[in-house]
């Protein structure tokens, strides 16, 4: 059984996937965090035909997401990815999480831009009407109960998140 299929079960909503990509952009990201992208899991465990899937909401340039996480591996060349569990995840939690996160995608205001660009020089502050990938798992999380160690307004870096969030961090894939 391969990472993925084994780490299957700790893909739960809420958890997020952290990727070492290598396109241009994501070597420039690199420059200044570890991980060049962040992804929210999201997963449809009441449906059977679903339930054994494991789905993504994540911002790239068009803004907010959905994703299928096995077609994203089988697709993008990823040096690594990586699975973050932040500790807190709880089944009230997930539930208002699924939800929160459809709501940011059905009112889409597209990509922060701006803070990306800010992000080359210092962390920008959060912004709940456009994300960059990173800070959206992180807006979505604080505004969801979790609990962060790192207590400021800023938004995370994708590299942040398994620094700035108690947690389990797995590897799904290594290249």
């Amino acid at each position: 059984m391969n990472n993925f299929e084994s780490l299957k079960p700790k893909m739960v909503t809420g958890s997020c996937i952290l990727w070492k990509n290598s396109f241009l952009i994501s070597e420039v990201i690199r420059k200044w965090t570890e991980y060049s992208h962040a992804s929210l899991v999201i997963r449809f465990d009441k449906y059977d035909l679903l339930k054994d899937k494991v789905f993504l909401i994540e911002a790239f340039e068009h803004g907010l997401e959905f994703n299928d996480l096995e077609e994203m591996l089988k697709n993008e060349p990823s040096e690594q990815v990586d699975l973050f569990v932040p500790e807190g995840l709880n089944k009230w939690n997930t539930l208002t999480i699924f939800k929160t996160a459809f709501l940011l995608l059905s009112h889409n205001k597209g990509y922060d831009y701006l803070a990306l660009l800010k992000s080359a020089f210092t962390h920008p502050e959060r912004d709940p009407e456009k994300f960059i990938c990173s800070e959206f798992v992180d807006y979505v999380w604080i505004i969801n109960g979790l609990e962060r160690k790192v207590k400021n307004n800023y938004a995370a870096w994708p590299g942040d998140i398994p620094k700035w969030w108690n947690g389990k961090l797995y590897n799904i894939k290594k290249s």
